[in-house]
């Protein structure tokens, strides 16, 4: 049985709002995205088995990488509408009230509240 999830969703205000650049390793190159700081600060003060990081995503240490970022695009400046909502989950096509998260994590299995941030 799978252990219930908190998520904890950010939006971005006015400002700073794109999600992170990162290489093909899956790693920072210049700018973390706008709700890194954020995650990066409560995971000082949550431990691994409150908040997750995102299981799909490198870092070199734990709270660095920790967001999901949800993109109406992805990657970043691209017309890829639908691989930014992927990181959710997709319709599952024989019942078209239900999304298939078999391949969109929302936690590492150890902690259990997951940081959504919409972009």
């Amino acid at each position: 049985m799978n252990k219930p999830v908190i998520c904890l969703v950010t939006i971005h205000g006015v400002g700073f709002e794109q999600s992170p650049t990162l290489d093909e390793d899956g790693m920072y190159t210049i700018i973390p995205g706008y709700a890194d700081p954020l995650h990066e600060y409560l995971s000082g003060y949550l431990d691994e088995t409150w908040l997750s990081d995102d299981p799909l995503r490198s870092r070199r240490k734990r709270g660095e990488a920790g967001p999901i970022y949800v993109s109406s695009v992805w990657p970043a400046n691209t017309q890829q509408r639908e691989n930014g909502l992927k990181r959710l989950g997709t319709w599952d096509q024989t019942h078209f009230r239900d999304v298939d998260g078999t391949d969109a994590p929302l936690t590492d299995g150890t902690g259990r509240i997951s940081h959504i941030a919409l972009v």
